[in-house]
């Protein structure tokens, strides 16, 4: 998958494709209805559904079974934020690192055009992550989420989470704990096998 730039939308590779021959690519862009002009994060959900999101105009879902985006724009919602990374957890939902901190959307059995996504994402952890924008919001482990702002890394036990949502557990890395690892400021994050 790779998201592209100047509303081109989103890219696929079929399997045993040649990636260096963009002719080879499916291509799924404002055709299909996608109003985000490039893409900055990309997950696929348990349906084979694609969200993808940007920080200056908000986030897309393709439904590749309806051929089609739906999108949810900031100019719409200025209270979602925009969207700098996402997640899908063991559980099947989503979770938005977006411009106004962590969000998280349980996933609905029926999405289309006309779902309220303003309605229906939640603000997590603000207390400690605060409202800035999270750059990096990664499952690991399966039931582990990294989150990363300007004011360092945080981890949030899903299983915890999901067992008790009104006493969300967050670890900080922060300068403010004594256990800095350093600030995020882009949408990825490094993992070592060791």
């Amino acid at each position: 998958l790779r998201g592209m730039d100047a509303n081109k939308g989103l890219w696929k590779l079929p399997k045993g494709k040649n990636w260096k021959d963009t002719t080879q690519w499916e291509k799924y862009g404002v055709k299909k209805g996608f109003q985000l002009e490039n893409i900055l994060t990309i997950s696929e959900d348990h349906k084979g559904r694609y969200w993808v999101g940007r920080t200056a105009t908000g986030l897309a879902l393709y439904d590749p079974s309806r051929d089609t985006f739906y999108n949810w724009l900031i100019k719409d919602n200025p209270k979602m934020g925009g969207v700098m990374s996402s997640s899908v957890d063991f559980k099947r939902n989503l979770w938005l690192g977006t411009t106004n901190g962590l969000k998280y959307l349980k996933m609905p059995d029926q999405l289309d055009g006309a779902f309220r996504m303003d309605s229906n994402l939640k603000t997590v952890g603000k207390q400690i992550l605060g409202t800035s924008t999270v750059t990096v919001c990664k499952v690991y482990a399966d039931t582990l989420l990294v989150i990363g702002n300007s004011k360092g890394v945080f981890l949030l036990d899903l299983g915890m989470y999901y067992a008790n949502p009104s006493k969300t557990f967050i670890r900080s890395f922060t300068e403010n704990t004594g256990n800095f690892l350093g600030k995020v400021n882009q949408n990825s994050i490094w993992e070592d096998d060791d």
